[in-house]
């Protein structure tokens, strides 16, 4: 893993590290196709100095490939999938900072908080069989650490939460389990980790990318219903007119969020179809497009780095020294703001070991 340092982080130093770093890998025979970043104002000017006169830039030309390959920009699925639950909390919770409506209808974060605490029982408590099994209050009242941590947003935006809106069957939070529907689905095809997880979880969503009609209606969906999502949502909040221009932009995602979204699934889509149309392609996984090992390799500095919060160069350098030579063997942060990654390959034995025989003394 390469690493830079610098004293402030300027767009230009970026431009240049991410380049060289793509010459390099070009020159021993990689072939680089996409770069994943945040959301990060920097990350969105990189993204922007390679714009070539379209209003959104996903992908631009690679000069160090061989052939006629593009370069795709994909803004991390983790990360965006956080900052849209980010938006809903504070839609009439939390910050308060957004109202999020489409269709005449609000998407309101008091729809969760009501709906948990219907099931939960008035003191969030109730025991026994619920339709929310995985919601608890850490999903509900959130902190500056639970905000960063995908397994809660994927949880809140997930099929479970949709069926008990559609359970309660009520007018007013149709278009919440609308919205509810459309993001877990788009989160699944964006986070397929394996071969197998579709079957044992029974999504279809899940499963690979392989060159079939599944795939392409799966693609189809992004392109034809996500995206003409997004640009009736927006529309809507636009079409507003007796709202001033700051609060119609409370009634949708944040600018920053829709423009991450929509570059995420221009790239993937244009990819996904070049790759499968590569001789060696079998199938593709999108979870490996995100940026979830960067995130595990910072959770691991930080555990080395036990009370150290602020580590300097020199100690940096040293853990991440000590990481490459543990590889795989390196045990993976508990309190991450990732999902811990299975690793097949590592067998620990807790069974006691053998004592040592008892030598008695001769008198």
């Amino acid at each position: 893993m390469f690493h830079f340092h610098a004293q402030r982080f300027l767009v230009t130093n970026c431009i240049q590290w991410v380049w060289g770093c793509i010459r390099r890998l070009e020159t021993c025979g990689f072939k680089v196709l996409a770069v994943t970043c945040d959301g990060a104002s920097s990350n969105r000017t990189f993204m922007k100095l390679h714009q070539s006169g379209d209003n959104l830039t996903y992908k631009t030309i690679n000069p160090y490939a061989n052939e006629d390959r593009p370069l795709f920009f994909i803004s991390d699925p983790s990360h965006l999938i956080k900052t849209v639950r980010n938006c809903w909390a504070n839609s009439y919770g939390h910050s308060y900072t957004r109202k999020l409506k489409i269709n005449g209808q609000d998407i309101s974060w008091q729809h969760l908080v009501d709906l948990y605490k219907a099931h939960r029982g008035p003191d969030c408590a109730t025991l026994g069989l619920s339709i929310l099994p995985k919601l608890k209050w850490e999903h509900i009242e959130l902190n500056s650490y639970s905000k960063m941590r995908v397994d809660l947003a994927a949880q809140v935006l997930s099929t479970t939460v949709a069926e008990a809106f559609a359970y309660e069957n009520s007018l007013h939070t149709k278009e919440t389990e609308r919205f509810v529907r459309i993001f877990d689905k788009f989160f699944d095809l964006m986070n397929t980790r394996n071969t197998k997880e579709f079957v044992l979880k029974r999504k279809p969503n899940l499963a690979p990318y392989i060159n079939n009609p599944e795939t392409e209606e799966r693609l189809k969906w992004l392109q034809d219903v996500f995206l003409p999502y997004l640009d009736e949502w927006e529309a809507y909040a636009h079409a507003q007119e007796h709202l001033s221009s700051a609060e119609q932009i409370k009634l949708c995602l944040s600018q920053e969020t829709l423009q991450g979204l929509r570059i995420t699934v221009h790239a993937f889509i244009e990819l996904v179809r070049y790759l499968l149309k590569q001789p060696r392609v079998v199938y593709v996984l999108s979870a490996k497009l995100s940026q979830d090992c960067v995130e595990s390799f910072f959770g691991k500095q930080r555990m080395r780095g036990g009370y150290c919060e602020n580590p300097n160069v020199s100690s940096f350098i040293s853990e991440a020294q000590s990481l490459r030579v543990q590889s795989s063997t390196a045990i993976q942060p508990r309190r991450g703001n990732c999902r811990l990654r299975v690793v097949d390959d590592v067998c620990i034995d807790d069974r006691p070991l053998p004592k040592r025989k008892r030598i008695s003394k001769k008198k």
